[in-house]
């Protein structure tokens, strides 16, 4: 069985919003959220964070709850990941981005499944079609592949910073989608007006992790007691 490693990348700076995994949802940190929800997987997590100085704060965060720590290039997150990789085992790597706070530790377990038993190389549950809200985001791939990511991939495109879009447009990935699609729901932190969506959220649900589940959000929205945020203005599918 290969070994899995959860790697979650993060950084003090963000163009649309800045310091954003340290803003507070509830009692907690964005980043703190994450962490916590991607260790309920029961996988070692790692956070992949650049060496700068005004990144040791997120290196705190995750020490202090009981995350490892790898430090490398700022821009350059496959190298990034390489090296946690490199540094901790990893074979089969599951990434997470610090702006979902509410990421499911039961898709973490689903992609990871998948990745190990079909013996695949790309999982993920927004490529090539998306059916879970944004914010739900994972994506798994082997050593191998992010090897030759690393190896491969096209400046020009940015693929250096996006670690999955040579992926996407060299191997075939296996897709996890759901019937019902919520691929236009918003639960994601990367803007202000997001934030005041997620202290909404803690207003009126327990958010400590694993709460709110997604069913916990749905049930929220389908009462009224949370407004949902959309990417573009739909009516909300029935469940």
């Amino acid at each position: 069985m290969r070994n899995v490693v959860v790697i979650v990348q993060a950084r003090v700076n963000s163009r649309r919003f800045p310091l954003k995994a340290l803003a507070k949802i509830g009692d907690s940190t964005c980043l703190e959220h994450v962490l916590k929800r991607c260790r309920l997987s029961q996988y070692p997590v790692v956070l992949a964070t650049p060496w700068t100085k005004e990144n040791d704060c997120l290196a705190e965060i995750a020490e202090s709850v009981g995350c490892m720590v790898y430090r490398g290039p700022e821009t350059h997150v496959l190298a990034r990941y390489l090296g946690a990789a490199n540094v901790y085992g990893a074979e089969s790597i599951i990434r997470i981005t610090a702006d979902c706070p509410f990421v499911s530790p039961e898709h973490i377990r689903t992609v990871a499944h998948t990745l190990i038993y079909n013996e695949v190389d790309f999982v993920s549950n927004v490529y090539p079609v998306r059916s879970w809200p944004r914010g739900f985001d994972v994506e798994g791939f082997s050593k191998w592949a992010l090897e030759r990511a690393c190896e491969g991939h096209d400046p020009m495109y940015n693929e250096h910073e996006h670690v999955t879009l040579f992926m996407q447009r060299t191997y075939q990935a296996v897709n996890l989608t759901q019937k019902v699609d919520f691929s236009e729901w918003r639960m994601v932190l990367d803007t202000p007006e997001d934030f005041t969506w997620f202290q909404s959220v803690a207003e009126v649900l327990d958010t400590e992790p694993p709460h709110p589940t997604l069913d916990e959000l749905l049930d929220a929205i389908g009462d009224h007691r949370i407004i949902p945020r959309y990417d573009t203005p739909r009516t909300p599918p029935r469940r």
